[in-house]
């Protein structure tokens, strides 16, 4: 199996459906050795590792219809350096760091072999040899059970630490006219409603016939799973504020329907839902998530009424199945009033012949949040 991951940590299967390598080369290892002769008998002076390269083609999309977005994604992800390769073999994992050399582009129909998708060659300088990790302990005191983590030093992180996967949240966006959507997904709204980007948050108003369905979708249908940075087969957790006239909203995942949460048009209501993606026989490796509005039975395709409106914010959705409250997405870049300052220092000794001296059995952190 060959992966790459980008510095911010993201995966890319090279070997997956829509993004394919081909014919790869550069996997070896090749040295440039100086001897020193004497007569016929020569002796190793130096040896130098060459600089590796590896070199494959890739096909973009498994239809014609998603191949140049699939590429355009594929860019973007290249585009935070340096990259680690990941290779999976009979003989462990192994890695190896590298940078980009080239990315050709040429279009549709160049390539005798498959004129429906982009097939383009791609190139990386490889920066050091393979490797793979080893772990290791290290104790040169006698175990105390009691012994606490401490520790000293001023840290600051976003909120609590909770990484957001959709970008533009109300109430932190960096852009008010931008429609928050997952990161490899687009924002979308059925055609019964308008939509807007409002300072309290995004705004729903119902434009249909009371009887077609209305919604703001976070990853619209179908959103290809490997653009994005969600699996399959994984809890998640999304949480947001909702208030308007139309009774209740639910959570729609593909083809799932979840319960539908009452609210109100006088005060904000938090709801979550925790959910797990499946892949789909119909429609493979591609999924969407959308808020729905939701008549007093639960219904999300009749009981309307012309000029309902919808407003939804502070949309956070993160890993496992605990509602930690809205943080905004690191790449959003928000200023220092979402973030948290921590300040740790060493704890005194518990008792004057403490065994472990110099380290202490008690520490303290305190937290302020602006």
């Amino acid at each position: 199996m060959f992966e790459l991951i980008n510095a911010r940590g993201e995966h890319v299967n090279l070997r997956s459906d829509s993004i394919f390598a081909s014919s790869p080369t550069g996997l070896g290892i090749s040295f440039t050795n100086s001897y020193n002769r004497y007569d016929s008998y020569f002796s190793t002076s130096k040896v130098n590792v060459n600089q590796g390269q590896f070199q494959a083609n890739i096909w973009f999309g498994d239809v014609e219809s998603n191949t140049y977005n699939t590429f355009s994604n594929f860019a973007t992800f290249l585009s935070y350096q340096p990259l680690t390769m990941v290779y999976t073999t009979g003989a462990e994992t192994w890695y190896r760091d590298a940078r980009v050399a080239a990315v050709n582009k040429s279009e549709i129909g160049g390539n005798n072999q498959d004129i429906n998708i982009l097939n383009e060659s791609f190139t990386l300088d490889f920066v050091n040899p393979w490797y793979n990790n080893k772990t290791g302990t290290y104790r040169s005191y006698t175990l105390d059970t009691g012994l606490a983590t401490f520790g000293k030093g001023f840290f600051n992180d976003l909120m609590n630490n909770q990484y957001n996967y959709i970008r533009h949240t109300s109430g932190g966006q960096t852009d008010g006219n931008v429609f928050p959507s997952i990161y490899g997904g687009i924002y979308n709204t059925a055609a019964a409603a308008t939509s807007m980007v409002t300072p309290a948050g995004i705004k729903l108003t119902y434009t249909g016939d009371g009887n077609s369905e209305w919604y703001y979708a976070i990853s619209e249908a179908y959103t290809d799973i490997m653009a994005t940075q969600l699996k399959f087969n994984t809890p998640y957790t999304l949480s947001f504020d909702v208030m308007g006239t139309v009774p209740s909203v639910l959570l729609r995942v593909s083809d799932v329907k979840y319960d539908a949460k009452t609210l109100n048009n006088t005060t904000w209501t938090h709801v979550n839902y925790t959910f797990t993606m499946v892949d789909s026989t119909t429609n493979v490796g591609k999924f969407y998530i959308r808020i729905n509005a939701a008549n007093s039975d639960g219904a999300t395709d009749s009981g309307f009424t012309k000029g309902q409106e919808l407003q939804i914010r502070h949309l956070m959705l993160q890993d496992g199945s605990v509602d930690t409250g809205w943080a905004p997405a690191p790449e959003d870049n928000t200023s220092v009033a979402y973030r948290d300052y921590m300040y740790g220092y060493w704890g005194d000794h518990q008792e004057p012949d403490q065994p472990n001296d110099p380290y202490a059995d008690e520490a303290q952190t305190d937290v302020t949040h602006l």
